[in-house]
Parts: structure tokens; C-alpha cells; sequence
């Protein structure tokens, strides 16, 4: 699916507003056992218009007892989502940060993405969008302290950006979809992220 003209200036602009928001907010929000904090409201220019996305919650994903990432959730404003499966199924710009707590394998990140998109899909599904996010993760090693964000914008797909290192887009939607329902789906990753994302709203 072709991406839209407005679509493509609102994910540049967001790229802009998340490599800067932490120094432009005016309010931060900390999460329990971790040092990142996060905007609590991002504003972004998109087709000459403000658009304003504010923070969802926030969690920290363990595995195994040890801490992997910080990860954040952001919704666009006026956009109705109470509950996690509503923001799953959100229609408006969302956005996923997850601030790394450790150094992680590229590879261990894609093995990560793949497993959570099967937890709510057959094996197969989306074979082809997680080989692209193979190609765009899997040779890096995101060290403590990096972002790797995640953008969703109606009719436009997933944009996966790694700040200084990476940046790729996959248009199909229900990709998108999987990927969000990988905290916030009826099967997820972990309870507590699945509430800590929803934990502002």
C-alpha cells in the first residue's frame, strides 16, 4: 500500500519530535526499576498541522528476572482508547519507544519480535515483514541506552527507527496491528507491560 503524502511528513516529523522530546517536555514520567523517563506528550507537524500524541504509560519488559528494555506507549489526542485491546486497535498515530537497559544482540531482538507476533498468528503469518525486520535488526548490537521506535499511522504500515543506525518501513497495517498486540494482545508478552502501557489512560 502506497503511503500517504500527510503520512510521510508525519513520520518524519515524529522522527524529529522523539529525538528531541525528552529535552523539549515540560513534564517527564519515570518508570518503577528503570533511569528513562519519558515525555509525557509529544507534538508533531504533520501536512502543516500540530498533531499531539501524549504517553499512554510506560513498563519495563524482564525476561527471565533480568530487565531487557524500558519500553512507552504514545497515542495521538482525541483518539478514544481506555483499554489495552482498544489501543491495539487504535486508528490513530501510535507510537512505541523502548529504551534498551542492556546490550542487546540484534539478533535476540528479532528472535523476541518474531515469538510475540506468534503468540496472536499462525507460524507463517507475516513471513515477510519480519525478514525485512531481520534484515534491519539482526546485524546490529543496540547497546544500553539506545531507542528503537516504533511508528504506526493509518494506512501507512510500521516504521522501525534505531537512532543513527536504522530506519525502514513496512507498509502493511496488520503488521502494525501484530506488533502492538504483542504487549498489549490477549496473548502478550508480559501482564505487567500490558498494563503499564495502558496505566495513564
Amino acid at each position: 500500500m502506497p503511503h500517504l503524502p500527510w503520512t510521510r511528513s508525519l513520520f518524519a516529523a515524529l522522527a524529529v519530535a522523539l529525538a528531541v522530546g525528552a529535552a523539549t517536555a515540560t513534564e517527564t514520567v519515570g518508570v518503577n526499576g528503570s533511569d528513562a523517563r519519558f515525555p509525557a506528550a509529544i507534538q508533531v507537524q504533520a501536512a502543516g498541522q500540530p498533531v499531539r500524541l501524549s504517553l499512554t504509560g510506560a513498563a519495563v519488559r524482564k525476561k527471565a528476572f533480568i530487565t531487557i528494555y524500558t519500553i512507552a506507549s504514545y497515542l495521538q489526542d482525541g483518539v478514544a482508547a481506555k483499554t489495552a485491546e482498544q489501543l491495539a486497535a487504535a486508528k490513530g498515530v501510535k507510537v512505541l519507544v523502548l529504551v534498551m537497559e542492556r546490550d542487546v544482540d540484534g539478533r535476540d531482538m528479532v528472535d523476541g519480535i518474531r515469538a510475540g507476533i506468534r503468540l496472536n498468528n499462525p507460524a507463517d503469518a507475516f513471513a515477510s515483514e519480519l525478514a525485512r525486520i531481520g534484515q534491519v535488526l539482526q546485524t546490529m548490537r543496540l547497546q544500553k541506552g539506545e531507542r528503537v521506535t516504533l511508528i504506526a499511522a493509518p494506512g501507512a504500515g510500521l516504521r522501525c527507527l534505531v537512532t543513527g543506525k536504522a530506519d525502514a518501513t513496512i507498509g502493511d497495517p496488520a503488521f502494525a496491528r501484530a506488533v502492538w498486540d504483542i504487549y498489549l494482545g490477549r496473548n502478550n508478552v508480559s501482564d505487567a507491560v500490558k498494563s503499564g502501557l495502558v496505566s495513564r489512560r
